[in-house]
């Protein structure tokens, strides 16, 4: 029995019911106007009988997929750009070089390394996801060459003064230490609610981090004093709900402070893992578990910054080397 539109009787808009192959639909239409809903019910049957005829990979759109993606409990970051563009379009139809163009598209003025994290990246996460699930088949999209940009870590001195020019604000000259001495990523920090924090253990608890797994973050003597001081704002920790509301307020410091302006994640993530393994020469393994790294390897090569070149040839090869006869 090929697909119907109805009206509900309370009149709440229209319904697409009947049987497709064997397949029974009821769901709603959204929508109050019949046209639409008759085209809904068209696409909808054109979809059932693909399905029946090449299976659910060639059927399924990249919305349905996104769908699908979320209900596994994975986050819309970037995605929602994503589905305007592409969402009614079948998974099976989309190209490698569609998805770079649909970047430069959707980020025109963005740089390389925007487009891999906030349009390849989201993508393949949610195409690989119904893969797993037997909707889609695997792809594979070119990622953009990324210039390198220089990064740099801090020091303490370099929180401290930063500390100073936000002296008017302390929910950043909090985030900024709490950052630099834990190695938690800036959405861990904007996350932290009243009940994630454990005074009495120095314990600061994600349920869930960037890695989809819980993680403690330890806390110093001088974070947990400084945190029992903080007074909570709607409900957070540090205040803010988003990332954009932080950078303003960070340059503000900086320019205060009289410093360059140094983002948060290098001040913090970057700055901590320098400080662990390059300065104060802790191994890779405890820097790792402490900052919830799954990665060793991403570790070194991204988070670590080298210092004192000239100091660590002269201290090992230095003039005062035994000669050989």
């Amino acid at each position: 029995m090929p697909l119907k539109v109805s009206k509900r009787k309370d009149r709440k808009g229209y319904w697409i019911t009947g049987t497709v192959n064997s397949v029974r639909i009821r769901e709603s239409a959204g929508t109050h106007s019949r046209a639409l809903a008759e085209e809904l019910r068209s696409k909808r049957e054109a979809e059932l009988i693909r399905a029946a005829i090449y299976g659910a990979e060639d059927a399924t759109t990249f919305a349905q997929a996104v769908v699908l993606y979320l209900k596994g409990g994975h986050s819309h970051r970037f995605l929602e750009p994503i589905v305007r563009e592409i969402g009614e379009t079948r998974l099976s139809a989309i190209k490698p070089g569609e998805v770079r163009d649909l970047a430069r598209k959707i980020y025109p003025n963005a740089a390389p390394s925007t487009w891999n994290r906030q349009v390849i990246a989201p993508f393949l996460a949610v195409l690989n996801f119904a893969c797993d699930r037997g909707r889609a088949r695997p792809i594979r999209i070119k990622r953009f060459k990324e210039t390198k940009s220089k990064r740099t870590a801090v020091n303490r001195s370099w929180i401290d003064q930063f500390r100073l020019g936000s002296k008017t604000n302390p929910y950043i000259a909090s985030m900024a230490l709490m950052m630099f001495t834990t190695g938690a990523r800036l959405g861990d920090i904007l996350s932290f609610r009243p009940a994630d924090i454990d005074l009495q253990t120095r314990v600061a608890r994600r349920q869930r981090t960037k890695s989809g797994e819980p993680h403690e973050f330890l806390l110093t003597r001088e974070m947990s004093e400084e945190l029992a001081k903080l007074k909570p704002r709607r409900g957070r920790v540090f205040g803010y709900a988003q990332r954009r509301h932080i950078y303003a307020a960070w340059k503000k410091a900086c320019n205060t402070a009289g410093l360059e302006y140094l983002p948060p994640h290098q001040a913090g993530r970057h700055s901590f893992a320098t400080e662990m393994i390059v300065r104060q020469c802790r191994d890779v393994a405890t820097t790792a578990a402490l900052g919830n790294w799954k990665s060793k390897k991403l570790l070194l090569d991204r988070y670590t910054h080298a210092e004192g070149l000239r100091e660590a040839s002269d201290e090992v090869f230095g003039s005062d080397m035994p000669q050989e006869d």
